[in-house]
């Protein structure tokens, strides 16, 4: 599994062109016009879920709750997309109850979440998966501003690209192997 993030290059911060995924390029476009002063909007202030309709298959709303200083993640939307990909409609539920295991993509996922939530910047993510149905992931998380506390994540928007692949396991060994 080979894993790839960014939430700064050198000396800048993320940007439109440094994510390879036209959708979420755009999602990152849209959040980026509603930022004041180089701040993160908030919901509010990026007229979700209207500002998004070209993408909401692939993304979710997660809400930050905050228990002594530390988060606590829960799906407020989630797109069919990602329905599809995990299984199940998650809407209401909180992703630790969710995503409970000790396998790495958890830990990818709250390592993740707890970047974003934490530092307040964006967060883009591409693992590839030679071996599963699933051969790319990527994932964009920006951070939304609490509406009630102007310096805290009260929420992430995340959108999510997945290429399908028909290479297995095998296939791929060999593939390797030859080279």
């Amino acid at each position: 599994m080979k894993d790839s993030f960014l939430t700064h290059v050198g000396e800048r911060m993320l940007s439109e062109s440094d994510i390879a995924e036209p959708v979420l390029q755009r999602l990152y476009s849209v959040w980026d016009r509603c930022r004041r002063d180089g701040d993160m909007p908030s919901r509010q202030e990026m007229n979700l879920p209207f500002s998004i309709s070209f993408a909401l298959p692939k993304v979710s709303l997660i809400d930050v709750l905050w228990q002594n200083d530390r988060p606590r993640y829960r799906y407020r939307l989630i797109g069919s997309e990602i329905v599809e990909l995990i299984g199940q409609n998650c809407t209401g539920r909180y992703l630790d109850e969710v995503f409970s295991g000790e396998d790495a993509f958890t830990a990818r996922l709250f390592g993740w979440l707890n970047e974003v939530a934490q530092g307040g910047l964006p967060h883009y993510t591409t693992i590839e998966y030679p071996w599963q149905s699933i051969r790319q992931f990527s994932r964009l998380s920006l951070p939304l501003r609490d509406e009630k506390e102007e310096n805290r994540v009260g929420c992430i928007l995340a959108g999510i690209e997945a290429r399908r692949g028909d290479a297995d396991f095998e296939s791929y060994h060999q593939t390797r192997s030859r080279s």
